[in-house]
């Protein structure tokens, strides 16, 4: 059995279930109860401080419903409204005070309940969206192992550039600052390839120039070749056999 006087157990366990959805079950529920009560048909009695036993039910009625929604409801109650409704002049004000307190309720209930929705269509929408383009963005993918493969190409080619006396000096610091926007730029997918394209090219004219003399650094740019053209022939379906860009012989 409940242990409230009004409303019944199994009631107050669909409430639960989804509280702000049956909000308005609760507010039917406490109107019917309070039309049943028979001082509702006899405003009268509402003048006096003290009413009649049909009276007290109807504050009974009221307060067993307050308590239901500070339990179920806590963000839209406060114990400041509480004790301004009971300390009304007499027991028909509270009641109309109550009535328009659930009509209040009803309405931010309800605008909370769009703002639920709309955040789950937009949620969803979303998430339709991105499905049904993932298929049309085309993009470059690097594994987990080649992202940090080329990392370490990069750092090896920057102080081999650094250190190395061959170049110009507006040359090394063309050449590194492109390694350091290839290193920013670098993720597990990519749009396009032009940095790193950039990259090899630069440095390839160095390589045709000075040939052996700056052969760990053409054998960082081959390694770093390869695993990008691998890249680049899986996203373009490229026939297996197709060979990269050659970088100029040392």
């Amino acid at each position: 059995m409940s242990d409230f006087d009004f409303y019944s157990e199994s009631f107050l366990n669909t409430l639960k279930t989804n509280k702000y959805e049956r909000f308005c079950d609760l507010l039917n529920e406490f109107n019917v109860l309070l039309e049943s009560i028979d001082c509702n048909h006899d405003n009268s009695s509402f003048n006096n401080n003290i009413g009649g036993l049909d009276c007290d039910r109807t504050i009974d009625l009221i307060l067993e419903t307050y308590l239901i929604i500070e339990v179920l409801y806590p963000e839209y109650t406060n114990e400041s409204y509480f004790q301004g409704t009971f300390n009304l002049e007499n027991q028909y004000m509270i009641r109309n005070s109550f009535q328009g307190f659930m009509q209040s309720l009803k309405k931010q209930i309800n605008l909370k309940l769009r703002s639920n929705r709309l955040e789950h269509l937009t949620k969803e929408r979303r998430e339709i969206l991105k499905f049904s383009l993932k298929d049309n963005i085309f993009y470059y993918e690097f594994s987990q192992s080649e992202v940090e493969k080329i990392q370490v190409l990069i750092n090896e080619l920057r102080s081999q550039i650094s250190s190395c006396t061959l170049f110009e000096e507006p040359h090394r610091e063309r050449l590194l600052k492109r390694l350091e926007k290839l290193q920013q730029e670098l993720h597990k997918k990519l749009s396009n390839l032009d940095t790193f394209w950039g990259v090899l090219g630069d440095a390839g004219v160095a390589i045709g120039k000075f040939g052996n003399d700056v052969k760990p650094i053409v054998d960082r740019m081959k390694e770093l070749t390869k695993i990008v053209w691998e890249a680049q022939s899986k996203a373009e379906q490229l026939p297996a056999d197709t060979p990269p860009p050659a970088l100029p012989s040392s």
